[in-house]
């Protein structure tokens, strides 16, 4: 599990050293290349599908995004029996690692099924009977947009060909290639930098008053999941293999419904980490209402039900099974998200009641589905 951490560490720090597509220097002909990060900037939320598999969130539903280059979420206050946790994740369709043009993402469903491909990873430690234990996930999943319409690469793309916005970078690539002529770098540079801010700002504009947060879409996601004990030392063992399938449905204009059903086998047992472990199959099932604020979109609610079980005494049923939810908006990009519910205790006992709190950097809610 070091190794793949390494790996998956290091496909990040290659994300990072090349950079968003949009910020790369370019002429008018490599922008007709159009690639997705070209005009898809600033519009997803923070999903890390690996995060539901280790207990981020404790919710059994999937929340459904088109991911940006890179998203990271943590959980800096949650119970002691989930005492910290991250995930990661790229979509690299999105990236300089495996571009994909707009053209190519509208030409036919599939393409549009694989350009939203998104790969992410996901650490939490738990206390169970007394010990620590480190939880690892990997996951990967793709959304579809029933109307091809309410697609926001779509919407971004016709953007980014339109004069509208050809016109707002036009000056600025011209002042460039002018000044690229006379061998001025730094004029250079600023012009460019000045085209890609105007291209930006055309873009999310547009982006902003066309897309639907509750648009309806559906997923597939499938993760693997290990635990050992936190010391690093000892056995790991299977956290299951998953496979989710979810689906979020506009109910008007400020509304949503969500639903996820998930399949997991092969899962540990967690009260039998201590002797002889005894792995499970199970089925999860739940529901999810979600209302967002009219006009400036800053502030959502939510309540959910599922048929996690008590006496299963697995991570996949270690969710809530009934929870209300908040999230809002403290500053731009940055996300607060409150979730309180009843959910199992960790030896399957008993109920208990739960709240969790998170910081999520991204530019929408977690529970939008832009």
């Amino acid at each position: 599990m070091q190794s793949f951490s390494r790996s998956i560490a290091g496909t990040i720090v290659c994300v990072l050293l090349s950079g968003p597509g949009w910020a790369q220097s370019k002429s008018e002909d490599a922008k007709s290349t159009d690639q997705l990060s070209s005009y898809l900037v600033d519009v997803a939320a923070g999903s890390v599908s690996a995060g539901s598999l280790v207990g981020i969130s404790g919710s059994a539903i999937t929340n459904l995004q088109n991911s940006q280059d890179l998203i990271l979420a943590i959980s800096p206050s949650a119970p002691n029996s989930s005492k910290s946790g991250y995930g990661l994740a790229i979509t690299p369709a999105r990236t300089s690692i495996l571009p994909m043009s707009g053209q190519t993402y509208i030409g036919n469903n599939l393409m549009r099924v694989v350009g939203a491909a998104t790969l992410s990873y996901a650490e939490n430690t738990s206390t169970i009977s007394g010990s620590n234990y480190r939880k690892f996930a990997a996951s990967l999943d793709t959304t579809y947009y029933l109307d091809r319409e309410d697609d926001p690469v779509l919407i971004g793309y016709r953007a980014f060909i339109s004069d509208k916005c050809r016109n707002a970078r036009k000056e600025h690539h011209e002042l460039a290639i002018a000044a690229a002529v006379k061998k001025d770098m730094e004029t250079f540079n600023k012009e460019m930098a000045l085209e890609t801010a105007a291209d930006k700002t055309c873009v999310n504009d547009t982006l902003k008053s066309k897309t639907k947060w509750n648009a309806s879409k559906l997923s597939l996601a499938y993760g693997v999941g290990r635990i050992r004990p936190d010391s690093g030392t000892g056995t790991q063992l299977s956290l299951g293999k998953t496979l989710a399938a979810s689906g979020i449905f506009g109910i008007g204009g400020s509304s949503a419904a969500n639903v996820t059903l998930r399949r997991t086998v092969s899962e540990v047992d967690l009260t039998t980490l201590a002797g002889t472990p005894t792995f499970k199959d199970s089925n999860l099932a739940a529901i999810r209402f979600t209302n967002g604020s009219a006009g400036d979109g800053n502030l959502f609610w939510l309540v959910e039900v599922s048929n996690a079980k008590s006496s299963n005494a697995t991570l996949s049923n270690d969710v809530f099974k009934y929870a209300v939810g908040l999230d809002k908006k403290v500053y731009q990009g940055v996300w607060l998200e409150f979730r309180l519910g009843r959910n199992r205790t960790i030896d399957g006992t008993s109920n208990q009641t739960t709240s969790l709190l998170s910081l999520n950097w991204a530019p929408t809610s977690s529970l939008s589905g832009k």
